[in-house]
């Protein structure tokens, strides 16, 4: 529904009125994320609240790009901004993805490394020597 909602705000013709629609639709979604908090895991509900906000700030910053701002290198200079926001929010994402994978990998080569057998079972699978794994 929300994405549907999406799709209808972006046929209007004034951006102005694009923009406005997409933080309201932005806004009531983190307040529908802060009072109805539909995740059962606190990181996956942190996760994307920080998502979310950090996205209505890239909302936010959407008319920098519009001749509201005429001087064309102010609106250069305030685009460094929505980059900086932008790869901020990459970076975020990008460290909860890897973090975990990480932690695999440095159980797996702690598994490796050992010479005793003592983490092997009797089938000769590794089992589990941390939390991560």
């Amino acid at each position: 529904m929300r994405r549907l909602l999406v799709v209808s705000v972006c046929h209007f013709d004034i951006m102005a009125v694009r923009v406005w629609l997409l933080c309201i639709l932005q806004t009531a979604y983190l307040v529908y994320l802060t009072q109805i908090k539909p995740y059962k895991n606190t990181l996956n509900y942190k996760i994307e609240l920080v998502n979310e906000i950090m996205f209505l700030i890239m909302l936010e910053l959407q008319p920098i790009f519009t001749k509201l701002i005429p001087d064309p290198a102010l609106r250069y200079k305030l685009g460094w901004i929505f980059i900086a926001v932008y790869i901020g929010l990459f970076v975020f994402n990008l460290l909860i993805v890897l973090l975990p994978l990480l932690g695999r990998v440095k159980c797996f080569l702690k598994l490796k490394a050992s010479s005793d057998n003592k983490y092997l079972t009797v089938k000769g699978k590794a089992k589990n020597c941390c939390k991560t794994c």
